[in-house]
């Protein structure tokens, strides 16, 4: 009889301690809209009786801060928290949480697309009809409206049509998360496109080119327009049939190789001027040199206008 007490008495003890029992199969990534992540938003699924599981489900596992990304969370944590709330409750846990808190809207790629194409309008002045493409825009589980996207250009190439934007993105001003994005800008514009071949050194004029209308990357520096007024020199070799650049005009000079100038020689007692031969280019300002025509000397005086140059005594 007492081996039939005992018997049933260990029977007891083992049906106990199975309704109190649980393994929980963890899911590896929880999306959660509630400020509070429960053991419930966790379950993948579970071992045991049910009202085990009622029994802990409203046990809350973890009351977190506001996370804007994702975090981690140890099963040895889980289990203990558990264990604190309800220490006659066995349960196992054999895998990690990767938990966050989400809002049902997250930051989407076409947010990011129309705040960069924003950007890039008004940085490069561009029209409605400018074409902006992307590529390497991750995706970014953040909830969308509770952060600000910070934008910067951080590289971009003359020759080609691709820019990089930085990307910060900002919660409270402090910033958690920062990405890259390539984007391809091109701009219907009018540029002027060489109707013959220019040396360097030779007189710019309107005649020598034809306007066109082409799709290019906006930071070309491609010119639209020369002036009459202008008085330009082409700074280097111009191909028939290249489109024109600021890189390659310069203003004409105030005083060109081998011409014939006036001299101004001024002091305290006297003026004088007459007329000599520059031996180089010169601009406002620039010291060149000059040869007497008389005594075939060089000598140095300052450009001041066009065909003038002085030498100044009093200094």
């Amino acid at each position: 009889m007492k081996k039939l007490n005992l018997f049933i008495l260990i029977i007891v003890i083992f049906t106990v301690y199975e309704l109190n029992s649980l393994t929980l199969i963890l899911k590896r990534v929880a999306l959660i809209n509630n400020p509070i992540i429960k053991i419930a938003d966790l379950v993948d699924r579970y071992d045991g009786e049910i009202s085990d599981y009622q029994n802990i489900e409203n046990i809350i596992i973890a009351e977190l801060p506001y996370q804007n990304r994702m975090m981690n969370i140890s099963s040895m944590a889980v289990m203990n928290k558990i264990k604190l709330l309800n220490p006659n409750l066995d349960i196992t846990i054999s895998s990690t949480i990767t938990a966050v808190r989400w809002e049902e809207r997250n930051l989407s790629r076409d947010r990011i697309e129309k705040e960069a194409t924003d950007f890039l309008t008004m940085y490069y002045s561009l029209s409605p009809e400018a074409e902006i493409t992307y590529t390497s825009i991750p995706t970014i589980n953040i909830p969308s409206e509770n952060v600000i996207l910070s934008y910067e250009m951080s590289r971009t190439t003359q020759n080609t049509n691709y820019v990089r934007l930085d990307i910060k993105v900002l919660y409270e001003g402090n910033i958690i998360n920062v990405f890259n994005v390539l984007a391809r800008v091109q701009e219907q514009i009018y540029v002027l496109q060489a109707n013959r071949s220019i040396r360097k050194g030779q007189q710019i004029e309107n005649k020598d080119f034809i306007r066109v209308l082409i799709t290019a990357n906006p930071n070309n520096s491609f010119i639209s327009v020369i002036n009459e007024n202008d008085d330009l020199v082409a700074n280097n070799f111009i191909s028939n049939g290249s489109y024109l650049r600021n890189k390659d005009i310069i203003d004409a000079p105030y005083i060109q190789r081998n011409s014939m100038v006036t001299v101004f020689i001024r002091s305290s007692s006297m003026n004088l001027s007459y007329e000599a031969l520059s031996r180089t280019d010169g601009w406002l300002g620039d010291r060149i040199m000059l040869q007497n025509p008389d005594s075939m000397q060089n000598f140095y005086a300052v450009v001041i206008d066009k065909n003038k140059v002085l030498i100044n005594l009093e200094n």
